[in-house]
């Protein structure tokens, strides 16, 4: 079944792991810093591998995917249900929720985790276009 690994960014990582969990991800390793003084090794689900992360996200950071067709799935069968947080997120934006309610709200929901789920509302408000689309 195999594996796939990916460099990120920092300012990338919680969304890639929000599509991940969204396309079926259920284990993934994270390695920041590799070889460095602040080396981190954080291995879960891609919620737990978020929720572990530092505030900010600094370094070099190499993501692991367990599982075949795994990367498949983040670049493209997963994209439904990120399709599908965007219409939650752009109805509650027209209703005039703010963006940290949202992403309370849809944290709540188990549609993800929370600072990623607030970076995708508050780039949607602003009108930016994702990176990942």
């Amino acid at each position: 079944k195999g594996a796939s690994a990916w460099y990120e960014s920092p300012h990338r990582i919680e969304q890639t792991l929000l599509d991940a969990a969204h396309a079926g991800v259920t284990r993934c390793f994270l390695l920041r810093e590799y070889t460095k003084r602040h080396e981190q090794r954080l291995h879960g689900s891609p919620a737990e591998v978020a929720a572990a992360l530092p505030e900010p996200v600094r370094g070099e950071l190499v993501l692991i995917v367990a599982g075949g067709g795994a990367g498949s799935a983040l670049k493209g069968a997963g994209r439904a249900s990120i399709q599908e947080i965007d219409e939650r997120i752009d109805a509650l934006l027209a209703e005039g929720t703010g963006v940290a309610a949202i992403a309370r709200a849809l944290a709540a929901e188990g549609l993800g985790e929370r600072r990623g789920l607030y970076a995708r509302a508050a780039q949607r408000k602003a009108g930016t276009p994702d990176p990942h689309d």
